[in-house]
């Protein structure tokens, strides 16, 4: 699968300076997106604005686990 990624998902250090996204996985159900960023942080987001191309729509990720350090 390849994905373009959109302009709005992006992780951010205290909103600061933009940290690099080094993984991606999605749900089965094609719903739901995880981003591991370089922040230490994992977010899900919907896929609804990827998917439907809806600019509109807000693009604030769905929940955020921070302090996750991998594995």
């Amino acid at each position: 699968m390849r994905i373009t990624k959109p302009e709005w998902l992006h992780h951010d250090a205290d909103k600061k300076k933009l940290t690099a996204i080094f993984s991606v996985d999605f749900h089965p159900d094609g719903q739901r997106l995880a981003t591991g960023g370089m922040d230490n942080k994992v977010r899900v987001w919907s896929t609804h604005a990827i998917t439907h191309n809806d600019s509109a729509q807000p693009h604030a990720p769905l929940a955020t686990l921070a302090a996750h350090g991998g594995a």
